[in-house]
């Protein structure tokens, strides 16, 4: 530690610069040692609990592709074959499923949920914003139905007699797949027989967010997803506790992106670009850090862009405007009016990098 904060000479100072001191390298074993440690011991411990396999064929596995109206690439059938088999084991499962936005994860997610529904359990998925919780629920609604799954919606917009009819579905088990926000893991939720939590974008949540749901159930199997990249190494470090499934390939169907970055001095190359874009059918969306301007902050903001795209565009083009400020039933109807193609521009602020479903956008 002395030599780390009082180095004694002009080479210890240039080995801890480069991260090469000797002293530096023993205080980051030590650290990771311990982290290692730590998570390894949680990992023995879950192990440990008891859990009670589930069942699925491969007749079950073949009927499920069977309903789907895409071809499941080999990333997603080994996922859910990894999955499939943590869940017909003896010990909860603890999964990370990761990859980018775009590679079908969701349909990894139904499959798990799939899997709990035949062997008559209950399924929790939990995503940080109702815009995505909306998403899914008609996901799960649209693929679900023919195997068998009967999904709920549970959010903060729930209340009075709407909320009490989706609560007592949940409780005496005619809902088998519970999609919802925070409101999920509030104490009047109870649940018939949890078997199985998801959680979307893991990295919205916290550790106690997490484990309040896994607590509704007993000893459920764990899957969480994230399109956060995460190196290898990295992965079997932070998540030594769990085992790591990745997609890395994308579906025949989805176009490869293309990142460039323009100059603020280029701005009619990004009009004229937009321009060609809507022309062709597709849409736009436009990602603004902020709200509002503020003074001091050199930020475009979402009420100025809409403003001045609107000028540009419109008519013929429709633009529209989505924020976290805006109330839930408004923020719904941009939300639906962009996924169905009515709009053609929109300007939003991050909300909308959660996982939106969004297949005309380019």
């Amino acid at each position: 530690m002395r030599e780390l904060h009082f180095p004694s000479s002009l080479s210890d100072l240039e080995e801890l610069n480069s991260g090469r001191a000797p002293w530096q390298r023993r205080l980051t074993f030590g650290l990771i040692f311990e982290l290692m440690a730590s998570v390894l011991t949680k990992k023995a411990e879950r192990e440990k609990l008891p859990v009670s396999p589930l069942n699925i064929t491969f007749k079950d596995f073949l009927e499920f592709q069977r309903t789907l109206p895409f071809e499941l690439t080999s990333h997603q059938k080994r996922a859910i074959l990894q999955i499939a088999e943590d869940m017909c084991s003896t010990r909860p499962m603890n999964r990370l499923l990761q990859g980018d936005v775009g590679c079908g994860k969701t349909v990894v997610a139904l499959a798990a949920a799939y899997i709990c529904a035949l062997n008559d359990g209950q399924t929790a998925l939990m995503a940080p914003t109702q815009v995505l919780a909306k998403q899914h629920y008609r996901y799960f609604l649209e693929l679900g139905s023919a195997i068998g799954l009967k999904p709920v919606l549970l959010t903060g917009d729930e209340a009075g007699e709407q909320r009490e009819r989706v609560e007592q579905m949940i409780r005496n088990g005619r809902a088998n797949v519970i999609i919802g926000t925070h409101a999920l893991i509030q104490e009047r939720t109870k649940f018939h027989d949890l078997r199985l939590v998801i959680i979307d974008e893991q990295h919205r949540f916290g550790v106690r967010q997490r484990r309040a749901l896994e607590e509704k159930g007993q000893n459920p199997h764990m899957l969480v997803m994230t399109a956060t990249p995460i190196p290898r190494t990295l992965a079997m470090t932070l998540y030594a506790d769990m085992d790591v499934s990745s997609i890395e390939t994308m579906p025949s169907n989805r176009k490869g992106v293309r990142t460039i970055m323009v100059r603020e001095t280029e701005k009619r190359f990004i009009y004229e670009t937009v321009k060609q874009t809507m022309a062709k059918g597709e849409q736009v969306i436009v990602v603004c850090p902020v709200i509002e301007g503020q003074e001091g902050l050199e930020l475009k903001d979402v009420t100025t862009m809409y403003k001045a795209l609107k000028k540009i565009y419109s008519p013929p083009y429709s633009i529209g405007f989505v924020h976290g400020g805006l109330p839930e039933k408004e923020k719904d109807q941009v939300m639906e009016g962009f996924r169905r193609g009515t709009l053609d521009l929109l300007v939003a602020t991050t909300v909308v990098e959660v996982g939106v479903h969004a297949p005309g956008a380019t």
